[in-house]
């Protein structure tokens, strides 16, 4: 589990515009994937080259603040650093995680029913063969 000084610089780093404008591009165009991408992996690997990191990222001693984020070895971990990163989010631009669930389930299915109308068009086009 994270520490409430590591949550607050977690909330501090997601809050930066570069991560907040890359955000909106994607909510703007529906691109709710890769807005899952951004919060989930690209806004945390660069947490892990500590000589990059601003000074609220490291201790006084200049090592990281945070453990390592990998979902691989440390997963409780990076599971609240993504539960940070949705907080910060749904709260400065208004989209939950949740809601980024719902809408990456509905554009599936929409793909899903296209590609079925598409096959029926084929078959009734093509006499019946696909």
């Amino acid at each position: 589990m994270l520490n409430d000084k590591q949550r607050d610089a977690l909330r501090r780093w997601y809050r930066r515009p570069k991560i907040l404008d890359e955000a909106r591009k994607r909510i703007k165009n529906k691109y709710w994937e890769d807005l899952e991408e951004l919060v989930h992996m690209r806004s945390l690997l660069p947490l892990s080259h500590t000589q990059e990191l601003p000074g609220y990222l490291k201790t006084d001693e200049g090592q990281a603040l945070l453990p390592n984020l990998d979902p691989r070895s440390n997963l409780e971990a990076w599971q609240d650093a993504i539960e940070v990163g949705w907080a910060v989010i749904e709260s400065e631009l208004g989209v939950s995680h949740d809601d980024v669930h719902g809408a990456i389930g509905r554009q599936q299915k929409e793909t899903w029913e296209d590609f079925l109308k598409s096959i029926e068009q084929r078959k009734r086009e093509g006499g019946g063969k696909v």
